[in-house]
């Protein structure tokens, strides 16, 4: 049985069950793994590997960490490797001409949306940004503008009522499934060129996306902002100056005031009001800097958070 030969570009967790799902195949052969190099992390700003090296080594794959992708010795190590494919997930650097030009037959890339729409950073928030109840992944061939190259093959799935965390999950899944087809039928398949007119495009998420404004902001686009940014920013508001983590909320046709921000309560339930008279019920918070707490602890130690303004 030939083997076909891939090089793998990958960084975040995203990345990491597809590099899996490819060294599981028999038929593929993962010669080299690029990722992004080291970085600090967390408070402590600790030395830190992408997941992508993580997995890397415990597969006893090799392992390239440039600064730069472009840079000639890199080049001439993946040229060495002569790779059939160069698989491109969620890797962060743009990849020169050169570089495309060394996969003997297509530099393929995973991308979580349905192409042509929400090219770009965050195809998985955006989708749920904009309340979409169906997205998915599309396998394309890497071209020198962003996300623009063929479609070889695309699958979906529902997006309704799921976090980024969990649609990530889901579409990691069906993405390895869907790219490992592609490269073992490659020679059968007509890509579809896509349809520039109706391209869209999404930015890198920042940490102040989760800012909320409840007096912008109705409970339909808070929630999809909460599911949008689960597990990170997540979604806060500024309470005496300080920032207050929503870390568990539900829509609620409740409607306890007449402004915008104000907490108010009704038996053990706590709802913000937000725009046109809509509210958000609140589950759990963190308080910048404290533990996150269920909101009826919260309570107890900060009783006058009901009858305040959430900014």
């Amino acid at each position: 049985m030939n083997k076909i030969h891939v090089v793998f570009m990958g960084t975040p967790e995203f990345a990491v069950p597809v590099l899996q799902g490819l060294c599981e195949d028999p038929r593929i052969e993962v010669d080299m793994v690029v990722t992004q190099p080291d970085r600090p992390a967390n408070r402590g700003k600790i030395l830190t590997s992408p997941p992508v090296k993580v997995l890397a080594e415990k597969l006893s794959l090799t392992i390239v960490q440039p600064d730069n992708v472009n840079g000639d010795d890199v080049i001439r190590m993946i040229a060495g490797v002569a790779p059939d494919f160069i698989i491109v997930v969620a890797y962060g650097q743009i990849l020169s001409t050169k570089i495309l030009a060394l996969a003997r037959k297509e530099v393929l890339n995973l991308h979580a949306s349905l192409l042509p729409k929400y090219r770009g950073a965050s195809p998985i928030q955006a989708a749920i940004l904009a309340g979409e109840k169906k997205t998915g992944v599309s396998i394309m061939g890497v071209r020198k503008k962003m996300d623009s190259g063929p479609v070889y093959r695309s699958s979906s799935t529902s997006a309704d009522d799921k976090n980024f965390i969990e649609l990530s999950e889901e579409l990691t899944e069906i993405g390895t499934k869907t790219l490992v087809k592609v490269i073992k039928e490659f020679s059968k398949l007509v890509p579809s060129e896509q349809d520039h007119s109706k391209a869209t495009y999404c930015k890198k998420v920042d940490k102040t996306d989760g800012l909320i404004s409840f007096s912008e902001m109705d409970s339909n686009e808070i929630f999809r902002r909460f599911k949008a940014f689960y597990g990170w920013p997540g979604v806060f508001a500024e309470w005496h100056e300080k920032r207050i983590l929503l870390s568990g909320i539900s829509i609620s046709d409740v409607q306890c005031g007449n402004q915008s921000g104000a907490v108010c309560r009704i038996d053990d339930n706590v709802y913000v009001m937000a725009k046109n008279s809509s509210s958000i019920e609140l589950k759990s918070v963190k308080l910048e800097g404290k533990k996150e707490l269920p909101i009826s602890e919260f309570l107890r130690g900060h009783r006058d958070f009901v009858g305040s303004r959430l900014a």
